[in-house]
């Protein structure tokens, strides 16, 4: 996704709400980006990962059982 000063460029020439430049770019699939103060992108590190559950399913089910 294009920086805030991009998206806001975008909004001010065209005269568009800035849901539809999102909207825009997410039907593209890109999404916005942490940014800090100084514009630099971050990162999650004093995330904790969530915990993903998985299930063992078979792989195949036997239908001819009888």
């Amino acid at each position: 996704m294009p920086s805030f000063a991009v998206r806001k460029e975008l909004q001010e020439r065209y005269n568009i709400d800035r849901r539809h430049i999102y909207d825009y770019f997410h039907s593209r699939g890109l999404r916005v980006v942490k940014e800090d103060k100084h514009g630099n992108p971050t990162t999650a590190k004093d995330t904790p990962t969530p915990l993903v559950i998985v299930h063992n399913y078979p792989r195949s089910i036997d239908l001819h059982t009888p």
